[in-house]
């Protein structure tokens, strides 16, 4: 996820490449970070609302190991569906990315939302629950620890 003007990209893309199996020239200088921030926005959403469901169908009496058996086998998967067993379930909670890190890319995310959509109500919420959880695990600990969060809050873990 790239910006600036297309000669620039052009001449980038060689030491870009070298790093990334896909370069997208998302628009002007500045759009490639703007992309990059409500693409790790929707992750982080994603894992919270799958987090969310699970949290909920434990609750209501379903393993949520068989519950994600049958969601990655359907049209709700989803890219955080799938990490879940291993990053939260499993309690390793190490996906590999900061949530210090992960926080700072949504923050701008929600500052653009907020520029452009100032009615937003969603991208915002996940915002303040990120913040929730580096005030609780540090700016060290993984992004996935934000299951962590909403499982503290209902009393029940997942794994």
């Amino acid at each position: 996820m790239v910006g600036g003007s297309p000669a620039d990209v052009a001449d980038a893309s060689v030491f870009i490449e070298a790093w990334s199996k896909k370069v997208v020239h998302c628009g002007a200088v500045g759009a490639g970070d703007a992309t990059k921030s409500i693409n790790n926005v929707l992750n982080s959403a994603h894992l919270l609302l799958a987090t969310e469901g699970m949290l909920a169908l434990k609750k209501y009496g379903v393993q949520p190991s068989t519950a994600l058996e049958a969601i990655n086998g359907g049209s709700g998967m989803s890219l955080q569906t799938t990490r879940l067993p291993d990053n939260v379930l499993s309690r390793k909670f190490a996906y590999g990315f900061a949530l210090g890190l992960m926080r700072k890319d949504c923050k701008i995310a929600g500052g653009l939302v907020a520029s452009q959509t100032p009615s937003a109500t969603l991208i915002p919420r996940v915002v303040d629950l990120l913040g929730e959880a580096e005030a609780a695990f540090g700016p060290d600990a993984d992004y996935t620890q934000i299951a962590q969060l909403l499982e503290d809050r209902a009393g029940v873990t997942l794994g």
